[in-house]
């Protein structure tokens, strides 16, 4: 499933926009829950949809996040300069933080549908914009 190679132009930086999608359901979990590292974090649903040919932009997410490709085909551009290429039915999980920016491009003819799961801090933005890491910042020059 990886493709390593680098044969596409490295996108731009992100919209602090939420991707276009909806937001099926959201929480938060209460404290008395047991689960260590989740509690007082907010659980946002959304199902995304990405025309062929757009990208997310380079961005990060302050919580992580957990994604099931519905239909379609997604380009994961990631941190290291290596890309990921993934197709309805598989799953994928994008660590929170600064350290891990990336991004993500609809290729081929049909439009990409993701169902995404992000565990965020409570209140806390779902996407964060970021210039492209160290990997990937010479394909802006």
């Amino acid at each position: 499933m990886a493709d390593h190679g680098r044969t596409h132009e490295a996108p731009r930086e992100g919209s602090r926009t939420p991707p276009p999608g909806e937001t099926l359901a959201m929480g938060t979990v209460p404290a008395e829950h047991g689960v260590p590292g989740i509690h007082g974090r907010d659980f946002v649903l959304r199902r995304l949809r990405f025309p062929a040919g757009t990208s997310t932009g380079w961005h990060y997410h302050p919580g992580c996040l957990y994604v099931i490709v519905e239909h379609g085909e997604l380009l994961h551009c990631e941190p290291d300069g290596t890309t990921r290429c993934y197709r309805a039915g598989d799953a994928f999980v994008e660590p929170e933080g600064p350290d891990y920016v990336h991004c993500g491009t609809a290729v081929g003819p049909e439009t990409v549908h993701l169902a995404a799961l992000y565990l965020n801090p409570r209140g806390g933005e779902l996407v964060v914009p970021a210039p492209p890491p160290p990997a990937w910042a010479s394909d802006r020059d």
